[in-house]
């Protein structure tokens, strides 16, 4: 599926390109990583992660091992954290060590911390290193993403699973009470996906690329553009800084000439379209 097409997810402010090959073969890597921590099909994994192409990755992975997972925003406090983890009964947690949002540093490890002190079902935290700042550690508790990477195969068949085995778990943003979770399996993937995103664009052409200021955490991040983006095999551009700016949603549109936003809030979409008119085609 992947390997249609270049699937890129592309980072303004280091330009990273991820191929579709990296970025299976990473998906296996990370996979066998998983496993290896004790992570098994069945067992509920929660991502906690800011807009680094390492979180599609761990999404990837979790549906190959056949782990239902959660993408739980990175601007949530320990409290929202504990809300999801608890309901979902989560084994495992994969986050990093920090993030960047609206130009300050989120300390998502340390959240973790807190977090799992009331969350007596999590056994395992991969902590992805993106910022290099200093974590508290617990030993036998707590993996660092790149030794368990160095020490996986990068082969590995997928779990076979029946197309009723659950895929992930979209919570609700809870600002009206407590978060909701929907639980959507396998098969709406393959076969409930193009209904969800083609109705909002035309059918991706050759050169298309799907874009949205919306989180990966979010619906709109997840299922609009990352899992039509793997799915279709049409590049993906997403954004690290994680703040939006109508200036930039119109520079980074006009250097991928065919990218759309396929979703996002009113507000963004006049701000993105008043930048667009206000400058020369």
């Amino acid at each position: 599926m992947l390997a249609r097409q270049e699937a890129v997810a592309r980072i303004p402010e280091a330009l990273n390109d991820v191929d579709a090959g990296p970025l299976l073969c990473a998906g296996i890597t990370t996979f066998n990583a998983l496993r290896n921590s004790g992570a098994r099909a069945g067992d509920r994994v929660a991502i906690y992660m800011g807009m680094v192409p390492e979180a599609a990755v761990a999404m990837l992975a979790c549906a190959r091992i056949g782990a239902p997972h959660s993408v739980i925003f990175g601007g949530f406090s320990a409290n929202a954290l504990v809300d999801r983890i608890t309901d979902q009964e989560a084994v495992a947690v994969i986050t990093q060590d920090s993030s960047y949002r609206r130009g300050s540093e989120v300390k998502l490890k340390a959240a973790v911390d807190e977090a799992i002190d009331r969350c007596p079902s999590v056994k395992h935290v991969i902590v992805y290193k993106r910022t290099g700042c200093d974590v508290t550690w617990k030993e036998g508790c707590d993996y660092w993403w790149h030794e368990l990477m160095a020490k996986a195969s990068d082969n590995c068949p997928a779990e076979e699973l029946d197309s009723e085995h659950p895929l992930y778990i979209l919570y609700t943003s809870g600002t009206t009470g407590q978060p909701k979770g929907a639980l959507h399996a396998h098969r709406v993937l393959l076969g409930h996906l193009p209904g969800i995103a083609l109705p909002h664009f035309p059918f991706p052409q050759a050169g298309d690329r799907f874009w949205t200021p919306a989180d990966w955490a979010w619906a709109g991040g997840l299922l609009n553009v990352l899992l039509p983006g793997l799915y279709y095999g049409v590049p993906v551009v997403a954004r690290k800084s994680e703040k939006f700016d109508p200036e930039e949603a119109y520079a980074l549109m006009a250097q991928n000439r065919r990218a759309q936003c396929v979703h996002s809030a009113d507000r963004l979409a006049h701000a993105a379209r008043g930048a667009i008119a206000a400058r020369p085609p």
